[in-house]
């Protein structure tokens, strides 16, 4: 689970209470509705002060006159004999005149003194009415309906675009999760000042490009079907469909659009006269169709239509352009070619003739991008990459809807280490992907061809992509759930489909084995099997090259088994490691520091924790809408960081020797010769050679990658192979 709006892995953005969904609206919200815009300011309301909301209420005085003092003694009075309240102290305060608001013990009890009738008071001769806290100070309050929005494209549908393009009428309050991805709406609870004001469409820009977004208010009673007109033919019946369709999609509801030219298709007569008339309801839909995202169902419409009409030139048009949205790049060059080469060609005006020309240049294009991407990313030529993922992001702005570019720059994602945005951008394509998938496997069989192993194909690349991003950031155990919910996963009868659930089956059983290691060498190191959780450890680092952040967690947990041998350099030299491979693992850090500092190397322990604390300020700057417990967390380390410099350097200053004994592994009482046997051992273990010996580089690593970790492995194991020398000469000179 991912949280678009906090960043947070531990709820849905649906679920998120830190990060309210209006929160995401525009400074000026409906702006494009007259004389019905308002500026909206964020609502941050922390814990306590929500909890203290909760459990106050506002208590309107309705005749007679008190005062706070005589509203206080008139609960004191009533509660004295209740003992939840008998250590409560009643404090009303009078925010205007005749309303007072007063906290009381919890939210529950608020709900149980509440009233809308006047209560007469004991105490004084007055009447109150008391309710749960209500914004104090308001002039008024928004309404609010339920819309369906048209027009957001399919690419576009993050948590935060849908709802500002609900800004642009008034405040998004809540997006329907199952209509997120749908072709022809997305369907919002929106807050206005009138929501019978709200414009049909609203216009506004996302990125380099304007767009209409219409809006259509849901009204409390089902919107009744078009009724056929009694008597009429079947002739008429077609044509009526068809006009009550295109006027339902000039108005932008393309839903109901829809049905109507269903309807009409579905009042076919085999007579000569209304061929025409379902020509047009099969062209009409497609357009439609094509509008709501739904393109390989418009391309099955315009073929339907040039059935009829094979000289059709609208149709044929429509065709191209849905062969060239769904990345058909080479079939859709011939039905551009088609077009121009028509003996109708003459029939085309100007502005059709333009998308004609230019949609065949485009599929010139995005075939050139597609082949150069793809010769960049099968060589893994890292430096290239970014050029591919800027190539096959221009095709995919114009084949919205081809799964093959969709893979393609997941996989180039998953190459630059953009791990989180892989995920967002399976996630996000997919039920695009399923209403428009197919297979193209050449050996596919007729079971192939239906919607299920269609659908089954776009989520199985996904599936891995998505559980391999979660495994490139450490995070086996979501990446192991994740493919646990598919490995029931009905699988496609076609061979692309049999290998696809292969591949994620073998990385699911690699996955879980990792899992096993780790937590036999942790469950090895709580019993204070130490040697055995050190074997444990190092399987798993001898068994993956491709988790950086895993191999590090694995070091790490090494090094604390060393240290509780006694084996204080290997223990060094894992963190170091640790380090190499995330130089965002802050427990590496701190676990180095101490190190050093049980060495009584107090400089180098020093800078240590001023990495640390750089580590944890940048978390705190990054992550502003973490929850609060973390953030707390956070805080106390840095905190502790903090003091430990300053400890750290007081010591420094010292000049307090190293433990060169500690540094040997050997005892104060050793002979020259245990000394000279224990430096050697040593100096052959972590000598800079050899360091890194138990990485394996993956194919997956581009070579500034990895040289910026050899190089960070290679310099403090320098260091440390200086500390071995330095101890060895201290202890083995006669004159200190």
């Amino acid at each position: 689970m991912h949280c678009e709006l906090c960043g947070l892995n531990n709820h849905t953005s649906f679920q998120c209470k830190r990060e309210p969904l209006w929160n995401c609206a525009p400074e000026l919200c409906a702006a494009q509705v007259t004389d019905q815009s308002f500026f909206y300011i964020d609502e941050k309301i922390d814990s306590r002060a929500s909890k203290e909301k909760a459990s106050t209420a506002i208590i309107s005085v309705v005749s007679g006159s008190v005062t706070a003092k005589q509203i206080e003694n008139e609960f004191r009075n009533q509660t004295c004999n209740d003992t939840r309240y008998e250590t409560w102290m009643w404090n009303a305060k009078q925010i205007s005149e005749n309303k007072f608001s007063m906290r009381f013990p919890n939210a529950k009890m608020v709900q149980d003194w509440r009233c809308s009738r006047p209560l007469g008071m004991r105490t004084v001769e007055a009447q109150i009415v008391i309710r749960p806290w209500s914004p104090i100070g308001a002039k008024g309050e928004l309404q609010h309906a339920w819309f369906k929005v048209s027009g957001i494209p399919p690419d576009q549908r993050s948590l935060r675009t849908i709802a500002k393009v609900g800004g642009l009428v008034g405040k998004t309050l809540e997006i329907d999760e199952k209509t997120r991805y749908r072709d022809d709406y997305v369907r919002m609870r929106i807050a206005c000042r009138d929501v019978t004001q709200v414009p049909e469409v609203a216009e506004s820009s996302l990125g380099l490009f304007i767009y209409d977004f219409f809006f259509e208010r849901e009204m409390v009673e089902p919107a009744q079907q078009p009724v056929s007109p009694v008597g009429a033919s079947k002739m008429d019946n077609c044509e009526t469909w068809r006009s009550r369709g295109n006027e339902a999609y000039g108005k932008g509801r393309l839903t109901e659009a829809e049905e109507c030219y269903t309807h009409g298709i579905d009042s076919f007569s085999s007579n000569e006269g209304s061929r025409k008339a379902l020509m047009l309801c099969y062209s009409n839909r497609a357009a439609t169709r094509m509008s709501q995202g739904k393109m390989r169902e418009a391309l099955f419409d315009c073929r339907k239509a040039t059935d009829i009409d094979s000289s059709f030139l609208k149709a044929q048009v429509r065709t191209a352009k849905c062969l060239l949205a769904l990345g058909d790049v080479e079939e859709a060059q011939k039905a551009f070619e088609m077009c121009l080469k028509s003996n109708h060609h003459s029939s085309l005006d100007l502005k059709t003739l333009k998308e004609v020309s230019d949609g065949l240049q485009k599929a010139k294009k995005i075939s050139d991008f597609i082949l150069q991407s793809k010769e960049y990313l099968l060589k893994k030529a890292f430096d290239k990459i970014p050029s591919a993922l800027q190539m096959i992001s221009d095709a995919l702005s114009i084949s919205k809807y081809s799964d093959k570019l969709m893979a393609m720059k997941a996989e180039a994602l998953l190459l630059l280490q953009r791990y989180e945005e892989v995920i967002r951008f399976c996630e996000e394509t997919l039920y695009l992907a399923e209403r428009n998938s197919v297979c193209l496997c050449p050996d596919k069989n007729s079971e192939g061809d239906n919607l299920d192993n269609n659908t089954c194909s776009v989520k199985l690349w996904r599936h891995h992509l998505i559980a391999k991003s979660y495994f490139c950031l450490g995070k086996l155990e979501e990446a192991h759930q994740f493919l646990k919910k598919y490995e029931q996963m009905k699988v496609m009868e076609c061979r692309c489909g049999k290998q696809s659930q292969e591949s994620i089956s073998s990385f699911s059983m690699t996955i879980s084995e990792l899992m096993r290691l780790k937590a036999a060498g942790n469950e090895a190191f709580q019993s204070g099997k130490y040697l055995e959780a050190v074997e444990y450890y190092t399987t798993a680092l001898l068994s993956n090259s491709e988790s950086l952040r895993f191999l590090a967690v694995c070091f790490c947990n090494r090094a604390a088994a060393y240290q509780a041998m006694g084996q204080i350099l290997d223990a060094i030299a894992d963190c170091s490691l640790a380090i190499a491979l995330d130089a965002d693992y802050s427990k590496a850090f701190s676990r180095r520091s101490s190190l050093y500092e049980l060495i009584g190397d107090h400089d180098q322990a020093a800078n240590d924790v001023r990495r640390l604390i750089a580590l944890l300020e940048k978390q705190l700057q990054e992550n502003m809408s973490m929850p609060l417990e973390k953030t707390e967390s956070i805080r106390g380390n840095l905190n502790q960081a903090n003091l430990r410099l300053s400890f750290l350097k007081l010591d420094a200053r010292k000049e307090v020797s190293s433990n060169m004994y500690l540094i040997l592994g050997i005892e104060p009482s050793s002979s020259a010769v245990d000394i000279k046997k224990a430096y050697h051992k040593a100096a052959l273990r972590h000598h800079p050679d050899k360091a890194g010996k138990f990485l394996v580089r993956s194919e997956n690593i581009s070579d500034a990658v990895w040289r910026e970790i050899t190089n960070e492995i290679r310099k403090d194991a320098d260091y440390l192979f200086k500390i071995i020398g330095k101890a060895y000469s201290m202890l083995s000179d006669p004159t200190i």
